[in-house]
């Protein structure tokens, strides 16, 4: 269901691009995320390594996945809609549900994955997006629901990566989303025992919760339990 015809949104997009403006389609279904590929691949890139992106990527199909990673085109997701949307999309796309978020091929073809939350429409807490990219899998799932979706699985360190780098290369932001000399100082200091694999297979990750956090080198936020010297 398009709505907003091709050749309305290609002239648009190219106005945009013209004017240094990186566009965001929505594109939640194979047919949708097509269409919206078919746009942005046409447009020039951009100054400062700014993305052109598909907004949600819900569902791609496998013919299509290279031609993000081919085109320079990031594939903005959300990977905690899963938890509500996999029962709904299981009855709607069948076995096609398999390619809802395909964020493991997506990343072996050389896309960014720039996760986010979709808040307001879920909570802004991050964690419970990235623990489902790691197990693609929710107890709250009936028999069935979750079957194929873990063969797009990403392990934890990529999915970290896609919550803190890939969204500022996605902007063209350089200079966040590493702990290297020179970016800027934007991180939260989280128990060591949250990230390791007994976590991620229980259910702890996606319910963690940081010991600090630091923004731009100022402590924001601090435990008052949390002592960086003992």
């Amino acid at each position: 269901m398009l709505l907003a015809p091709p050749e309305w949104l290609r002239e648009r997009a190219a106005i945009a691009a013209r004017c240094g403006i990186a566009v965001q389609i929505h594109g939640i279904g194979d047919a949708a995320v097509r269409s919206a590929l078919d746009v942005l691949e046409a447009l020039p890139q951009l100054a400062g390594g700014i993305r052109h992106r598909v907004e949600h990527a819900q569902l791609v199909h496998p013919a299509d996945v290279a031609r993000f990673g081919a085109a320079g085109i990031a594939a903005s997701l959300q990977p905690v809609h899963l938890v509500s949307d996999a029962p709904v999309a299981r009855m709607a796309w069948g076995d096609r549900v398999r390619w809802s978020f395909p964020i493991r091929s997506l990343a072996a073809g050389g896309a960014l994955i720039a996760f986010g939350t979709d808040a307001p429409v879920e909570s802004p807490d991050p964690w419970p997006g990235i623990a489902m990219a790691v197990t693609r899998a929710s107890s709250t799932w009936a028999a069935g629901v979750g079957e194929g979706l873990a063969e797009e699985s990403i392990d934890l360190a990529r999915a970290i990566r896609a919550a803190c780098l890939d969204p500022a290369l996605t902007a063209g932001e350089d200079d966040r989303g590493r702990l290297v000399p020179g970016h800027r100082a934007d991180l939260v200091v989280v128990p060591a025992e949250m990230l390791d694999e007994g976590a991620v297979a229980d259910g702890a990750l996606g319910s963690g919760r940081p010991l600090a956090t630091m923004l731009d080198g100022e402590v924001v936020y601090r435990d008052q339990a949390f002592d960086p010297g003992g």
